[in-house]
């Protein structure tokens, strides 16, 4: 009869340290916009790089400038990418009796905010938006 009771009290303060340290990965939903020159990116992705940039990668694609995406607590490199959609001046012909594509995307976003980036933002669950209005090159 005693060793349930101790076998219980140490399995009630194991599940109780259990749920009040988590499990570790606690993924925190943030979002927010994504402005090149004060205009929001027609589309691209946003990675979330952790462990002073060598460690695992969290990343989301977006269009129109906004982004959500779940990531565990901690501090992260950030790298965006970015595309604006632009008219082709000669349609290019389809194959196999598809449409002519008529459009394409041109990379936008300098290489200061992705290959090599430098910003960084800690997620702690305290803040849930995080805008980035990203300057053009010379500015």
């Amino acid at each position: 009869m005693m060793k349930r009771k101790v076998f219980a009290t140490i399995s009630l303060i194991l599940l109780s340290v259990f749920f009040v340290s988590g499990c570790g990965d606690e993924k925190v939903r943030i979002q927010g916009k994504i402005l090149y020159d004060n205009r929001p990116v027609d589309n691209g992705s946003i990675s979330f790089v952790g462990e002073q940039g060598s460690g695992t990668v969290f990343g989301e694609q977006f269009k129109n400038g906004s982004y959500s995406v779940r990531v565990p607590k901690g501090e992260y490199l950030i790298k965006i990418t970015g595309f604006e959609t632009v008219q082709l001046e000669q349609p290019i012909p389809g194959v196999a009796g598809s449409p002519p594509v008529t459009h394409t995307e041109k990379p936008i976003i300098p290489g200061k905010y992705n290959m090599f980036s430098q910003m960084t933002i800690v997620i702690d669950g305290s803040k849930k938006v995080f805008d980035f209005d990203l300057e053009k090159a010379g500015n």
